[in-house]
């Protein structure tokens, strides 16, 4: 017979965005006896650093006269998906979406007060969280918040504790967990286990076994902190669960470390993006008039060694910054100046004081009033990241691409603008501009924005781990962005802000299934 060290009913891996819910869900579902376990000394996890959630004919929706319905959302999200990922999956999750906003906003402190379409216009199903600015706070706040209800309702915390290993009774049925504190070895029995420990993004050998022919050395990654390495899916793997190869990589696109300016403008619709052959490669709009803004990353990523090139003349940045719009929710948070490395910062603290300039708050087209001086700045003291020039055969040797393919694409560009009609990638006709003006402006980067990799375990539709006889564990859950089925292998489709709302979704019925198996088998 097994000794443990302490035991429990429910033993929840990780204490983020969905083993919080997990948790509180278990308790509220009648559980005796509930405990997390999680690495960290803080709650809340890479969940903590989410600012949207997706949801569909909710509350906060239906107030304001949004009538997005739950069909069409699942038609477009499908089609996208190529109904390549479970479709009883994502077409639960939807439908009990509205749901997941209801039990949040029943817990005191948790109120979303804004719905936004996070690009294009034609989904508002972002949900968010924000407060006197426009910097999201929603991850931090739903675990400050949760993290409180779970101890009001009793649930045990052991902090610190980084799991090690799945203990079982048998091939197939679960008793337990080997973890570590300090230092020393805790067996901790439990009749049921949920793992909620998040993907595998931070592990560089599992990002390699996944995809071996990526390189990943010019990838800046958001949810790369070191907790979010894997531990879950090595453990379920172990215990032979049913691995899955189909991983999402979310790809944003380019990216320009510690230059957000740059990023921001590479990022615009009006900017002509070129690879390292002097060709567009993208339909430039796609960041803001496509419901899955991963698009333009995904079209980066089959670039050379994820070189992208950003050119626009005086005339057209002129125009552009006296339209003096925010195009996007990313500008609209960081056009204000927040600080560049919110990312990392969020996940340890509240991240609405991290403005720069307090006078900007709420303003998502400050930046646009000093762009010309940046990247005047830029040109003078970063010359390998910034161009200023009145020659194309200058752009061509910054480039390193043949002078002749970049004049034809530039001659492309400008009849384009002339015909109002992009006859390579289609670009909206109101995003077209000519490259005509001198100086000329090329801003370069050599890095992609990867936010994170999605999947690994294979679960049902009761969260139940599924092992690899293709029957499901006894008493074995997960939950969270470390499972796999919501999604397809490229892009969210219609569901974005869909890492929080799977992660709420799963780990609320992780939760409410380990009760039940609780009592089933007591």
């Amino acid at each position: 017979m097994e000794k443990f060290d302490l035991t429990t009913d429910i033993l929840v891996i990780g204490a983020g965005g969905s083993g919080l819910p997990a948790a509180l869900a278990a308790k509220e579902a009648g559980a005796d006896d509930v405990t997390i376990v999680e690495r960290r000394k803080l709650t809340g996890g890479t969940g903590a650093i989410i600012g949207h959630m997706f949801a569909v004919e909710s509350r906060p929706m239906k107030e304001r006269g949004i009538t997005v319905t739950k069909d069409q959302v699942f038609a477009r999200h499908m089609e996208s998906a190529h109904w390549a990922c479970d479709a009883r999956l994502a077409r639960n999750l939807i439908n009990a979406s509205a749901r997941m906003i209801d039990w949040l906003e029943s817990k005191e402190g948790i109120h979303f007060n804004h719905i936004s379409a996070t690009s294009g216009t034609r989904y508002q199903t972002s949900h968010a969280i924000r407060e006197g600015n426009n910097i999201p706070v929603t991850g931090r706040v739903i675990a400050d918040v949760l993290t409180r209800e779970c101890k009001k309702a009793g649930v045990h915390f052991l902090m610190g504790t980084r799991a090690q290993s799945l203990i079982m009774d048998g091939e197939k049925k679960v008793a337990g967990l080997v973890a570590t504190k300090k230092g020393e070895t805790l067996r901790i029995g439990a009749k049921a286990v949920i793992i909620a420990t998040g993907s595998i993004t931070a592990n560089e050998a599992l990002r390699k076994k996944f995809y071996p022919e990526k390189d990943f050395s010019k990838t800046a990654i958001t949810a790369c902190h070191p907790w979010i390495n894997g531990d879950g899916y090595l453990m379920a793997k172990a215990v032979h669960c049913l691995g899955d190869p189909l991983m999402t990589t979310l790809y944003i696109g380019p990216y320009i470390t510690g230059h957000m300016v740059g990023q921001m403008l590479l990022s615009r619709p009006y900017i002509h993006l070129l690879n390292l052959y002097g060709k567009r490669f993208v339909n430039e709009d796609l960041m803001v008039t496509n419901d899955d803004h991963s698009m333009i990353g995904s079209a980066l990523d089959r670039q050379p060694r994820h070189l992208c090139f950003g050119l626009m003349d005086t005339a057209s940045l002129r125009d552009m910054v006296q339209k003096h719009e925010v195009l996007s929710n990313f500008e609209g948070m960081f056009g204000q100046g927040v600080d560049d490395d919110i990312y990392t910062k969020a996940a340890s603290t509240r991240v609405d004081g991290l403005i720069s300039d307090e006078k900007n708050a709420g303003n998502g087209a400050a930046w646009l009033d000093h762009l010309e001086k940046d990247l005047d700045e830029l040109a003078e003291t970063h010359p390998d990241l910034v161009l200023k020039t009145d020659s194309l055969a200058a752009i061509a040797s910054f480039i390193g691409c043949d002078a002749a393919d970049l004049t034809a694409q530039i001659d492309r560009i400008n009849d384009h603008y002339d015909k109002q009609y992009d006859a390579e990638f289609l670009k909206e006709k109101r995003f077209l501009y000519p490259f005509r003006t001198p100086p000329y402006y090329v801003v370069k980067s050599e890095e992609i924005f990867l936010d994170s990799i999605f999947g690994g375990i294979r679960i049902d539709d009761k969260m139940e781990v599924i092992h690899e006889s293709g029957c499901p564990f006894e008493g074995l859950y997960a939950a969270g962005i470390g499972v796999s089925g919501f999604i397809g292998s490229h892009g969210l489709g219609a569901l974005d802000g869909t890492a929080y709302a799977s992660s709420v979704y799963s780990g609320y019925v992780a939760g409410r299934q380990a009760a039940a198996y609780c009592k089933t088998n007591a």
